[in-house]
């Protein structure tokens, strides 16, 4: 997904800059091609570049490519070939999906550093219950039953451990199988953010982030010319949260029967201070300029948001550490201090 991303910006910016430079499509497509990329892009740029040198336009060349190109993306180029503007439209989509990958660079960076001190944490605690704890084993074994029961609940998960390691690599396999496996599945990546969308604990980030891309992508829409409400029909299946997409269906159809955008979002809950920005932009007759204002104001509140998260999440993880390790250490002395106090 992210290769994806970052190739979808790369492919934008190059082309951008070579037709600001002047350079036919098929000669700037035949540049691409040339440059040092893996096997998997570099047929990509070919086959665009020979579809393109048999009559093609750049929009149909792209279809061809679904899992690069998004109709979101398809849907602009179209338009920027149809109106001449296909320069301004490259321009901005180039700063569009640069925006929209820091974006996520930022919450991934949230997500991935709880993850990898849980990973830790686990393997710390594997290590101790593996080599640790069969050390101290052999000193209890020959009288179990006055041991403390914690004692004995440490000494039993260290035995299972290596009884049935076999099953617990099974397990861990199954595991990073299944996270891959979501990853990969667009369908199924969508039903954790619906179900995260309604979490407490990220209901509040998932909305900011929704906020920042529905606001930039509607803004680049109607700068490329698109109407409001083919902007809404393209940008509504950007949303992870289902409220949000089911409320720019529906102000598809309020907008068609007269309504404007504030009166159409008005009834589904949206930020109050959104709505003061969509009022004076359709007052002003800027409406893009303001989406983008409202933007950058959301994404800075996400980036503060996930800063403190962050900074809330290091502390709590090294105290459940710290925790554990302790759990362990005292389970394994309290025989010792109860031999001790009995001397």
């Amino acid at each position: 997904m992210s290769k994806t991303k970052n190739f979808l910006w790369h492919f934008t910016e190059q082309l951008a800059l070579f037709y600001q430079s002047g350079i036919p499509l098929s000669q700037a497509l035949n540049l691409l091609a040339q440059e040092q990329y893996p096997p998997q892009e570099l047929e990509i740029f070919k086959s665009i570049e020979r579809s393109v040198n048999r009559g093609q336009s750049l929009s149909v060349s792209l279809k061809r490519h679904p899992e690069i190109f998004p109709k979101f993306y398809l849907r602009l180029i179209e338009l920027g070939e149809l109106s001449g503007r296909l320069i301004e439209v490259l321009t901005e989509l180039k700063k569009t999906l640069k925006t929209q990958m820091l974006l996520k660079r930022k919450v991934m960076h949230a997500l991935f550093y709880p993850c990898v001190v849980l990973s830790i944490n686990l393997l710390v605690v594997s290590a101790l219950l593996w080599f640790v704890v069969p050390q101290y084993a052999v000193f209890f074994a020959k009288d179990l039953t006055t041991l403390p029961w914690l004692t004995l609940l440490l000494l039993n998960l260290s035995r299972e451990l290596h009884y049935f390691w076999w099953f617990n690599v099974c397990v861990g396999a199954l595991i990073l199988f299944g996270l891959r496996h979501i990853f990969y599945h667009k369908n199924l990546r969508r039903k954790i953010c619906n179900w995260a969308a309604r979490s407490y604990g990220l209901k509040t980030l998932i909305k900011f982030h929704d906020l920042t891309l529905l606001c930039r992508s509607l803004a680049l829409c109607l700068r490329a010319g698109l109407t409001l409400t083919q902007a809404l029909e393209l940008c509504a299946p950007l949303s992870l949260n289902p409220h949000y997409h089911e409320a720019l269906q529906t102000a598809v159809r309020d907008i068609s029967r007269g309504k404007n955008l504030l009166n159409a979002l008005k009834k589904h809950h949206f930020p109050t201070l959104m709505l003061q920005f969509i009022k004076v932009g359709e007052t002003t007759g800027q409406l893009d300029v303001q989406l983008v204002k409202i933007a950058e104001i959301y994404e800075a509140e996400l980036t503060q948001l996930l800063n403190k998260i962050i900074a809330l999440l290091e502390p709590a993880m090294m105290l459940c550490l710290g925790t554990l390790i302790g759990t362990i250490m005292y389970a394994l002395y309290q025989p010792l201090l109860q031999l001790g106090t009995l001397i």
